[in-house]
């Protein structure tokens, strides 16, 4: 589960569902729901060196306003594992 927490920071936190829960793998890669999130300080400079290195995006970037002037923006692509990465940019 990936926490977004602060401009400056986020977290990892392991959960186990207990009873399980059903199977929750779907289009996230072959690993199940696992998901990777790297930040950017600025995502369009993150964005322009993916392309840099002919990389395509898994859709178009999303914004989320976060109220008070502080911003949410990240992306999707596909690591060599078929795996989804995301960048996040996140402005206070």
């Amino acid at each position: 589960m990936m926490l977004l927490t602060t401009p400056f920071g986020g977290g990892l936190e392991p959960v186990q569902h207990y009873p399980e829960s059903p199977d929750m793998r779907g289009q996230w890669g072959h690993l199940g729901t696992y998901e990777f999130a790297i930040g950017a300080r600025c995502l369009d400079s993150a964005l322009a060196h993916l392309e840099q290195l002919n990389i395509e995006l898994i859709g178009e970037p999303a914004f989320v306003d976060l109220g008070q002037g502080a911003t949410w923006r990240y992306a999707y692509f596909r690591d060599p594992d078929d795996l989804y990465v995301c960048i996040s940019e996140v402005r206070a």
